[in-house]
């Protein structure tokens, strides 16, 4: 089974269009890949969707508490990276996103789906991950399993 980390715009445009990343949280659900998650990026989930802006202009449909509620069931879905006992030098060049690559490298994840490749992409062949879109990663899971 494909292990992947989902950066958090990857959930701000699940959770509000019913595009390629709202099929990835389908599949999610479906069991049909796993979904890493470290505590630091939960964390981040959870403070992103939250915010009244991103609310407002991109999960209309939902308040606060529906956003929480849909992390509380998603987090028994995901596979809680384990920690490590060092920390891996910067790498990337928004320190922000350090929280998105430790969590694809202490789990092990084989890609990364996210919509900023510009700043993992450097990062992805150093630490041995796949840097996918969300409509990619679709096209990885239809290839890789029968779902469709």
């Amino acid at each position: 089974m494909i292990r992947a980390t989902l950066d958090t715009p990857v959930l701000v445009a699940g959770l509000g269009s019913r595009g390629a990343s709202y099929r990835i949280l389908q599949a999610l659900i479906a069991g049909r890949f796993e979904a890493a998650v470290s505590v630091a990026l939960f964390l981040e989930y959870e403070d992103v969707l939250t915010r009244p802006a991103i609310l407002k202009e991109r999960i209309p449909d939902l308040t606060a508490d529906d956003v929480l509620d849909a992390l509380d069931y998603l987090a028994g879905l995901f596979y809680l990276a384990q920690p490590i006992y060092y920390q891996p030098k910067p790498a990337l060049p928004d320190p922000g996103d350090e929280k998105v690559l430790e969590c694809v490298v202490r789990s092990q994840s084989q890609c990364l789906v996210t919509m900023n490749h510009k700043h993992f992409r450097e990062a992805a062949p150093l630490f041995g991950f796949q840097l996918v879109t969300p409509g990619d990663f679709l096209n990885l899971l239809q290839r890789s399993t029968s779902w469709q």
